[in-house]
């Protein structure tokens, strides 16, 4: 169960450095946009679009990465449902954890 929702966690955590990155790219294309020396510089122009869309590529794998440690998690807790072993509080991490991950799913793109 620990090991299924750590996994969750560095997921969610890798999604959303992935945003930042995103967002970081883009502020910089606006910027070079702005910048006359850049914004006849369709090279350039063109090479920061490129990194953008790798981040959005990058952003996509991660939410499939997320979205099957979702289930792998769900499962792994009907799984433990009747393991005494399993303490109420791990359970409740690991709810917490998927509802965490739900909503970094719903997070909309640009």
């Amino acid at each position: 169960l620990q090991l299924a929702y750590s996994s969750l966690k560095r997921i969610i955590k890798d999604v959303e450095v992935s945003y930042k990155e995103r967002d970081i790219e883009i502020q910089r294309l606006e910027k070079m946009q702005e910048d006359p020396k850049f914004s006849s510089d369709e090279f350039r122009l063109n090479q920061q679009r490129t990194v953008i869309a790798q981040a959005v590529t990058s952003i996509t794998d991660y939410k499939k990465m997320l979205e099957k440690s979702i289930e792998k998690l769900q499962q792994v807790l009907k799984d433990v449902k009747d393991d005494v072993t399993i303490s109420e509080s791990e359970i409740n991490i690991a709810k917490q954890y998927i509802l965490d991950a739900q909503k970094t799913l719903e997070v909309k793109e640009q």
